[in-house]
């Protein structure tokens, strides 16, 4: 769970840091990181751990392919859907991250559809989170 509030973009990207580096120390064969990351994808601390963000890093695991990708994007149209004070928010913010060389996305679970989502959005009585599970078979490579 990574910073919130859009004002923290700074602190966010630092403990992404310091994931990476972690990761490089551990240099695992195969590596999940899932999490409320509290940044949309094309901010700097939700696309780090892609190519894009290791670009330069790389080695090892990294970067981690998304399972967020123009292949999901109809599944996972957004992760939190809530009304704060300043109104309606409706966006992808939690993710799976995965090791692309040995692990391969299977199916995914969808979102609700905005017909069965209640008025007041999340959390709700049936569904007592403001984060919905982002969810994935995978296949080993």
């Amino acid at each position: 769970h990574l910073r919130a509030k859009e004002e923290h973009e700074v602190t966010r990207v630092v403990q992404v840091k310091q994931l990476i580096d972690h990761l490089k120390k551990v240099n695992p064969k195969r590596c999940f990181v899932c999490g409320d990351f509290n940044a949309p994808p094309e901010s700097s601390s939700g696309s780090a751990l892609g190519a894009e963000g290791q670009a330069e890093e790389g080695g090892g695991v990294l970067p981690l392919a998304s399972l967020l990708t123009k292949d999901t994007a109809e599944a996972l149209t957004y992760t939190t859907w809530k009304i704060r004070p300043k109104g309606e928010v409706k966006r992808v913010i939690d993710y799976i991250w995965y090791t692309g060389a040995t692990l391969r996305p299977l199916s995914v679970l969808g979102v609700p559809t905005a017909e069965t989502v209640p008025k007041c959005r999340f959390p709700h009585a049936g569904y007592p989170s403001d984060h919905l599970a982002v969810v994935a078979e995978f296949g080993v490579s």
